[in-house]
């Protein structure tokens, strides 16, 4: 190994380009001055560096682990609702949409057209209990509603997991 006259000799004894030994220069403060080889490839040998630049960088490394994650994580997502297992964030707004104009709706009906003729009349007490009841109806309504709607969704976890053995 010798020393080189210009930095395009020593760039090409060192199979990069010439650009590089100039960007590698300006870029660590500890880059040789001479053009001697075993310097350069001692530089080279303790940065990791190589005809493409950086051949590992610690940080390149962590990116591409968490791109793996990334996608890794979004196989697992396409997945799981192929299979049905998770159920999409517009069909639960949907679904919760309807259960709180159903829930509105038997309130309106119990407390502003059928409780006010039951109350006429009664004490305190049993208008609350009558309110009670009505709103203990509104409250079982409401989990029958999402018992049906646990039902209609395993219904669909079995159809996609059948479906998903047969292809």
């Amino acid at each position: 190994m010798s020393e080189h006259k210009t930095h395009t000799a020593l760039a090409r004894a060192l199979n990069v380009s010439s650009t590089a030994i100039r960007n590698w220069q300006r870029e660590y403060d500890d880059a040789p001055k001479a053009w001697i080889e075993a310097d350069w490839r001692d530089f080279i040998d303790r940065h990791g560096l190589g005809q493409a630049g950086p051949r590992k960088s610690r940080r390149r490394e962590e990116l591409l682990v968490e791109k793996l994650a990334s996608e890794v994580r979004l196989n697992q997502i396409k997945i799981a609702q192929a299979e049905a297992k998770l159920i999409p964030a517009e069909d639960v707004d949907n679904y919760l949409l309807f259960l709180a104009a159903r829930v509105k709706s038997a309130m309106y009906q119990g407390f502003t057209t059928e409780l006010p003729p039951k109350v006429a009349g009664l004490d305190v007490s049993d208008i609350r209990r009558l309110a009670r009841e009505h709103a203990d109806l509104v409250c079982v309504s409401m989990q029958n509603a999402l018992e049906d709607w646990k039902t209609e969704q395993n219904e669909r976890r079995k159809a996609a997991a059948q479906e998903a053995k047969t292809a």
